[in-house]
């Protein structure tokens, strides 16, 4: 029987000690309102919170070739700040929007998934082009407009490609074709690279 005595002490204590610990701890609107606090709804509202996006309709504003392309295209429900990120201290400080071009953040849409509507584009990040950012293919604003560089030389007696553009810097410092051309042949540059 004492050994209860002694445990009921000890619980009581306990409980007075965490009891006066709350009272010191724990802010005073919560006391007073169980676990609502009033402030939240200021700062949820906002009222302390700087504006950091904006709608698609500011953007094309000033950007309206782009925003025609956009709008025009199959990514016109995507919003401009899902790659350019928060707008609002582009508009206030003129501040340079860094997108993120890595086939990651394309993949976040476009990645291979069994379970996503097969009716949705999408890509294996691993074997489709794999060390070519999606960017220097599709245009964002427009992305089934492919636009690989352009041949910025007369062609007329230049057939073979890569004699010049082989695995490694040819003639008069020409730019070597990338790793991922290495299957192609003189035959297959210009279906994709034209004059320009």
């Amino acid at each position: 029987m004492p050994h209860l005595i002694r445990a009921s002490v000890i619980l009581a204590a306990g409980l007075v000690i965490a009891l006066t610990l709350r009272t010191f701890l724990t802010p005073e609107p919560l006391l007073l309102s169980s676990t609502y606090r009033q402030e939240n709804v200021g700062e949820w509202t906002g009222s302390g919170w700087p504006v950091r996006l904006v709608g698609a309709s500011y953007c094309a504003d000033c950007h309206k070739d782009q925003a025609g392309r956009w709008q025009a295209s199959k990514h016109s429900n995507v919003a401009c700040q899902d790659c350019h990120g928060a707008t609002q201290p582009h508009l206030d400080h003129r501040a340079s929007l860094v997108v993120d071009l890595t086939r990651e953040s394309c993949g976040a849409c476009h990645a291979r998934n069994p379970v996503g509507p097969q009716t949705f584009p999408q890509v294996d990040l691993v074997t489709h082009w794999p060390s070519t950012p999606c960017a220097a293919c599709h245009n964002p604003h427009d992305p089934w407009a492919y636009r690989p560089s352009r041949i910025t030389h007369d062609v007329v007696g230049y057939q073979n490609c890569l004699g010049c553009h082989g695995a490694q810097t040819g003639v008069g410092g020409a730019k070597p074709a990338p790793p991922d051309h290495a299957s192609y042949g003189n035959n297959r540059c210009q279906s994709c690279h034209q004059r320009g």
